[in-house]
């Protein structure tokens, strides 16, 4: 299938899904998009582009013929990784190429196997434990607050991406200027998941807060040996966001925190009803103190 051919069978699905009122995504509706508009359509779109131009493709000119806006994108992008459909290569901008089926899950006999991933999930706690012990220490609160914050079961936070991983609320008092509140979030994400999407969440999380950080499960030469290193550092700091990459967990020391999240001002009532919709409340009460 030529290049021409393999748009023009994008085209005719796409509009085939316009009947059940899927739509591409939207620029003017934020730059991130519900999680409903990545379907099974749209992932097979992507891999019939991929294979009609050949197998391989450079992210930009794969977007472009897609017509789709690279946050989205790299959504898809990042699914089909993790599913082992496809796999990022170099190139200016990265590139993306096919994984035959027929060799995708070949091992060597004699070739060892990497140890097994660590699940987002098993990250939290570890994380959190360092954050508290180590990392506040460098910030200079007088009283802080750390809560998980990644599920909340079924009470409305304004959306998936609306929920960072974790959240520090700190208080900082000064002899002659007035005291400062400030909200820090973290978005965690495993070895299997290191890519711009991270990034993506982290900055939607700081609509409400002061700062956040994007936290990657990998070593620093690991990750910048990686096809998603100069994208992520990139996006990282055109918007502020902060980079951590997390060697081992359990060890602080083993952390190499590549950039520093910028400080924003948060809309007052934004700010207010994040801290509000903490789930602790012994947390909030502690706040209250600090603050008055």
């Amino acid at each position: 299938m030529g290049s021409s051919t393999a748009v023009n069978v994008w085209r005719e699905r796409c509009d085939l899904e316009t009947s059940a009122s899927i739509s591409a995504p939207d620029p003017s509706e934020g730059i991130l998009m519900s999680r409903t508009n990545l379907t099974e359509a749209r992932k097979q779109a992507f891999l019939d582009l991929l294979r009609g131009v050949g197998g391989r493709s450079g992210n930009k000119a794969l977007a472009a013929k897609l017509s789709w806006d690279d946050e989205f994108y790299s959504r898809v992008q990042a699914v089909l990784i993790s599913e082992g459909k496809i796999r990022a290569g170099r190139g200016r901008g990265g590139s993306v190429s096919i994984v035959e089926e027929s060799t995708a899950n070949v091992v060597a006999p004699d070739q060892e196997l990497p140890p097994p991933p660590i699940s987002e999930q098993n990250l939290y706690a570890p994380i959190r434990k360092q954050l508290e012990a180590k990392w506040i220490a460098t910030r200079g609160y007088d009283t802080f607050i750390i809560e998980e914050t990644h599920s909340q079961g079924s009470r409305s936070t304004g959306g998936t991406y609306s929920r960072p991983d974790i959240t520090v609320v700190g208080v900082k008092k000064y002899l002659f200027l007035p005291t400062v509140l400030e909200a820090v979030t973290f978005e965690i994400k495993p070895r299997s998941t290191v890519n711009v999407v991270g990034v993506l969440e982290a900055l939607s999380h700081r609509e409400s807060v002061n700062k956040s950080y994007a936290a990657f499960h990998i070593g620093a030469d690991a990750f910048d040996h990686s096809d998603e290193a100069s994208r992520i550092e990139a996006l990282s700091q055109r918007h502020g966001i902060g980079l951590i990459l997390v060697e081992d967990p359990n060890d602080y020391d083993t952390w190499d925190i590549r950039s520093e999240a910028q400080w924003t001002n948060p809309d007052p009532d934004r700010l207010d009803a994040f801290i509000n919709g903490l789930r602790e409340e012994p947390n909030k009460e502690k706040l209250r103190r600090a603050l008055r």
